[in-house]
């Protein structure tokens, strides 16, 4: 499951800031027709993947490749085969999950025209990374050193692995699961508390049936969150199973996604009528509104690296 960037319930609030789940009830096509909770899920992927697309910035968890499809898997050439500190490639994204062959992932570097030697499981003696920046170093004795490498230089390592959801800070995304079954009011215990920020709000479960839970601190031994709020913005707490998503973004990620999301509505779907005039706010007013929140986030959050 990919998370949603946000819940339904931010998206309805542009055209109804009084809104919460709890008003909703079951029946949510009440307030945006009966195909409308698909339609509003759907947008905010949408508007997910254009915030990506166009800051080269994931904050939730994708990959680059399939695992087992080498076609699919990102490329680089190894330039100078030799030299003292190992050969040091620059990947595609940064924020990378530790690499995990358990996970799908893999390195492998060429040692023939049409073999490849996999090093996956070799950290540390054939290979390091640094997670965060995003780039591996081959150290230099594992490197291919046939007669092949030098006409082949330019596609010498291939690898498929995951990014977006290290986590870890305030400023970037994480993603982890609930370790335990939880029931509506107690603390969520998760299974990796290293991806989610020492403090902050997260989403747990989807777009439709999540709630947002606010946390002081987190016992990094057993994972539970602390100074816990349940249902926070306008959410309902109510029992999740083990397994369950936990997300982590910037609160202005999430608005941002709201926002474009509200407006992919009108433009496609005609939720004209959810829209009205609120605190001498017109619909057109709005609408620019989060046009410009959605561009502040974009430009705040665009990736710009040097190499």
């Amino acid at each position: 499951m990919i998370p949603p960037y946000c819940h339904i319930i931010d998206v309805l609030r542009r055209f109804d800031p009084t809104l919460t789940v709890s008003e909703l009830g079951d029946d949510t096509s009440s307030f945006v027709g009966p195909d409308g909770v698909q339609k509003v899920e759907a947008r905010i992927q949408e508007a997910g993947d254009e915030f990506e697309n166009k800051t080269g910035h994931a904050m939730r968890e994708r990959r680059v490749g399939a695992p087992g499809r080498p076609d699919t898997y990102e490329q680089h050439g190894i330039k100078r085969h030799t030299f003292r500190s190992g050969a040091k490639v620059w990947l595609e994204h940064r924020h990378v999950l530790p690499i995990d062959p358990a996970e799908g992932d893999a390195i492998e570097v060429r040692v023939g025209r049409d073999n490849w030697r996999d090093i996956t499981g070799n950290e540390g003696p054939r290979w390091n990374a640094d997670y965060v920046d995003g780039w591996i170093r081959l150290h230099s004795r594992w490197q291919a050193t046939n007669r092949w490498q030098k006409d082949l230089r330019e596609h010498n390592i291939r690898i498929t692995y995951r990014y977006g959801s290290l986590g870890g800070d305030r400023g970037r995304g994480g993603e982890t699961v609930l370790s335990d079954d939880v029931d509506d009011f107690s603390a969520p215990t998760v299974e990796n508390p290293g991806r989610l920020p020492p403090r902050g709000t997260v989403l747990v479960g989807g777009a439709e049936d999540g709630e947002y839970v606010q946390y002081g601190g987190i016992d990094y031994n057993t994972g539970q969150l602390e100074r816990f709020s349940r249902g926070e913005r306008a959410t309902s707490a109510s029992a999740r199973d083990g397994g369950t998503l936990v997300h982590y973004c910037p609160l202005s990620v999430r608005s941002a996604v709201a926002d474009k999301t509200a407006v992919e509505l009108l433009t496609y779907d005609d939720f004209t009528n959810q829209i009205g005039e609120s605190d001498n706010i017109s619909p057109s007013n709005k609408v620019e509104g989060w046009n410009e929140n959605f561009e502040k986030a974009l430009q705040k959050h665009s990736e710009a690296r040097s190499m």
